[in-house]
């Protein structure tokens, strides 16, 4: 999960294309949505994450799409 986010963190102000397997991104947001030490409730409260580049989808809300990454970026760093 480290990699994930954190390799995001790190590549994005560089200007760099950063790569994790859609389906690892998934799984770590998943973990992620449900973990109230992360603030993940807090954080999905009223928001529906869809994942486009996997079909999955995590909460109820108003939707947020997009390939796994993105939604990383936009939602939860």
């Amino acid at each position: 999960m480290d990699l994930v986010i954190h390799g995001q963190d790190i590549a994005r102000p560089l200007g760099r294309r950063y790569v994790s397997p859609p389906q690892v991104v998934a799984a770590c947001l998943a973990y992620v949505a449900t973990n109230r030490f992360m603030g993940g409730p807090r954080r999905l409260s009223g928001v529906r994450l869809v994942f486009t580049d996997t079909g999955r989808a995590l909460g109820d809300g108003a939707e947020l799409r997009g390939p796994g990454t993105t939604v990383v970026a936009e939602r939860l760093s």
